[in-house]
C-alpha cells in the first residue's frame, strides 16, 4: 500500500511539473529587430511587448504585397530586417527586410513578395519603435 501511494505522489509530481512548464502554456510572440553592423552580420535586439509586437504586424499585414520582379537585392545591403517568431514554431509570423531609400522604403517579405513605405509610413515605423531603440532607428530613418 505504501508503494502504492509512493507511485501515485511521483506521478501526480511529474503531471504537476509537466503542467507548470512555460514551454507548454500560451506561445509567446517576440519581436527582433535586426541591423547589420559594419561586418555585414545582422545583429537583432528583442522584445516581447504585445503592442509594438500588434501594431507592426498589423502595419505590414495591411500592405498590398506583389511578387518581386522588379527590385533587386543584389549587392545591396538590408538597413533593417525585421522578424516576429511565435515560440515553439517553424516560420516566423513576420518577416521583413527594408532597404531605406530618400522616398521611403522597400520592404521584401519571407516569400520573396515586394511592396513599398512611403515616408509617412516609415516615420510610423520608426515612432513605434524609438522608445526601444533609439540610436539604431533614429540614425537609419533620419
Amino acid at each position: 500500500m505504501r508503494r502504492v501511494m509512493y507511485i501515485v505522489l511521483m506521478l501526480s509530481f511529474v503531471i504537476g511539473m509537466t503542467a507548470c512548464n512555460d514551454e507548454t502554456s500560451s506561445s509567446r510572440a517576440l519581436l527582433s529587430i535586426g541591423k547589420p553592423a559594419k561586418d555585414n552580420v545582422i545583429y537583432f535586439t528583442h522584445t516581447d511587448n504585445r503592442r509594438k509586437i500588434d501594431d507592426i504586424q498589423t502595419m505590414f499585414q495591411n500592405k498590398k504585397w506583389k511578387r518581386n520582379e522588379v527590385f533587386s537585392t543584389v549587392n545591396k545591403t538590408p538597413d533593417l530586417v525585421l522578424t516576429i517568431d511565435e515560440a515553439n514554431t517553424g516560420l516566423p509570423r513576420l518577416y521583413v527586410t527594408l532597404f531605406f531609400h530618400e522616398n521611403g522604403a522597400d520592404a521584401i517579405n519571407l516569400y520573396g513578395e515586394h511592396t513599398t513605405l512611403n515616408k509617412e509610413e516609415l516615420n510610423k515605423l520608426r515612432e513605434k519603435m524609438s522608445a526601444y531603440y533609439p540610436e539604431m532607428i533614429l540614425a537609419l530613418v533620419s
